[in-house]
């Protein structure tokens, strides 16, 4: 089961130390990744994977620029037309962010063996839009096992004002550990 975190404060509270090989449910309201910048900020990447589905990937390259990591690379849904390239950002497009099987083939190719890469999916919430619960689960658990196996640190948002109280206790129990913001109350211990 999940360990779980309350952040009493979304921006002020220092970022929790996290062991390389786990994945982090960030249960936040808003379309931001200020989690992973945040943790950026505390800890050194060599390499950051940022998935953006369903959100402005304009507003994704310009955050994603401000973080410090040797190697960035954003993929994002081609709905989302992401044309610009970041001056220190790779930019691909999916074509469907709901095909899971060539989803989980771009995450994975970018993973290595040598741990400090960082996966930040945002966000699962518009996945749930496109693909059912159980499928989404069943996807999580091979791509938090594969983040485990290269020693990565997965970083998976959701919005809980967006999502149905079932769907998040089951897909949380998927992750080593959950971040609940101050915004977020109701799914508290």
């Amino acid at each position: 089961m999940a360990d779980d975190e309350k952040l009493t404060s979304g921006r002020s509270t220092p970022v929790p130390s996290k062991q390389p090989g786990t994945s982090t449910l960030i249960l936040e309201t808003g379309d931001d990744i200020e989690y992973t910048e945040r943790f950026a900020r505390e800890h050194s990447i060599d390499d950051l994977l940022v998935l953006a589905c369903g959100s402005d990937p304009a507003q994704v390259i310009e955050r994603t620029e401000r973080i410090n990591a040797e190697q960035k690379r954003l993929l994002t849904d081609a709905r989302a037309a992401a044309k610009r390239v970041g001056a220190h950002t790779a930019v691909e497009e999916l074509s469907d962010p709901a095909d899971l099987s060539t989803t989980g083939i771009a995450i994975s190719s970018f993973l290595d063996d040598e741990g400090g890469t960082v996966v930040c999916f945002h966000s699962l919430t518009a996945l749930l839009e496109a693909v059912e619960t159980e499928q989404l689960f069943r996807f999580l658990h091979v791509l938090t096992s594969r983040v485990h196996a290269a020693d990565a640190i997965g970083q998976f948002y959701l919005d809980p004002a967006r999502t149905d109280d079932r769907t998040i206790y089951k897909l949380r129990s998927g992750f080593d550990t959950v971040v609940e913001t101050d915004t977020v109350s109701r799914f508290s211990r």
